[in-house]
């Protein structure tokens, strides 16, 4: 833990030292307090996540500390906008993936993070375009993800969602990620209890409603989605068969039902090979 937080230090610093004012930092990337809780949640998922998926990235902070929470790779979604927009006075005229590029280069294996410019579900409302469009170049060419680009990079073991936080656009990022073939173990979202707090969790409200099974609660500044434990008892020879291709066509229809979670102990996840279990000992 004390890697990560001092890792998010030296982030901070290098951007302050490129001119973000760190008070804009602090305001836009996720705290020492947001880190804690992200690293506590991720912590819970055994074994240790291989994938996780990242909307919104900004200039690179959240990408970074997430990238080392997980062992394979990060897959990040972000528009590339401009930083001035945040910025007042102070005028640095680059987007946010200069300065993404930059931190990878310096403080990342650039081979674990990959970065996709899109906006993830929708575009966002009007007054998000307007408030952007000033400083942002070509923003009405960002073009939203194409339903494809992500299967190459499936599955993903977290989201953490830090991007449109007007409660429709946090509510269509949580839809599309129930489009994706293996949903998550964990849900993470950003801004739930600061000055966006209201919008994010009206849209997660609208999610739990549309989408059932779900579990939310807070951990400070962070809202955590998780799946409710399902608990689908089935016996091997009641499925009437002793040909592994249709057990293993019965078993692979339950999964997908049930979003993978079954009593099942899956040995092969590519042709859905099982065990069958009973009283903790293989049969």
């Amino acid at each position: 833990m004390k890697n990560i937080l001092k890792l998010r230090k030296l982030l901070i610093k290098n951007l302050v030292d490129k001119g973000i004012p760190k008070e804009v930092l602090e305001r836009v990337c996720i705290t020492d307090n947001d880190l804690n809780n992200i690293v506590k949640e991720i912590c819970n998922i055994k074994p240790m996540p291989q994938r996780i998926l990242e909307i919104g990235s900004y200039v690179g902070v959240s990408s970074i500390l997430l990238s080392n929470l997980c062992t394979d790779i990060l897959v990040t979604i972000d528009p590339n906008l401009s930083i001035d927009t945040d910025l007042n006075d102070i005028r640095l005229n680059k987007q946010t993936k200069d300065f993404f590029n930059e931190l990878v280069y310096d403080f990342s294996d650039k081979n674990k993070i990959i970065r996709l410019d899109c906006f993830f579900s929708k575009i966002p409302r009007n007054e998000f375009i307007q408030c952007h469009n000033k400083f942002t170049k070509n923003i009405d060419a960002i073009k939203i993800m194409d339903t494809n680009l992500l299967k190459e990079y499936e599955p993903f073991d977290v989201v953490f969602v830090d991007g449109d936080h007007y409660s429709d656009g946090v509510y269509s990022d949580l839809a599309r990620i129930m489009t994706l073939s293996y949903t998550p173990k964990l849900i993470l979202l950003h801004d739930v209890q600061d000055r966006w707090g209201k919008e994010v969790k009206k849209g997660i409200k609208q999610f739990i409603n549309d989408f059932k099974g779900f579990k939310f609660y807070e951990s400070d500044n962070i809202g955590v989605l998780v799946r409710e434990q399902k608990n689908i008892k089935i016996d091997v020879a009641d499925l009437n068969t002793d040909k592994k291709q249709e057990i293993n066509a019965t078993i692979e229809n339950i999964v997908k039902r049930n979003k993978g979670i079954t009593t099942f102990k899956i040995v092969n996840e590519t042709n859905l090979i099982i065990e069958e279990v009973k009283n903790g000992k293989k049969v």
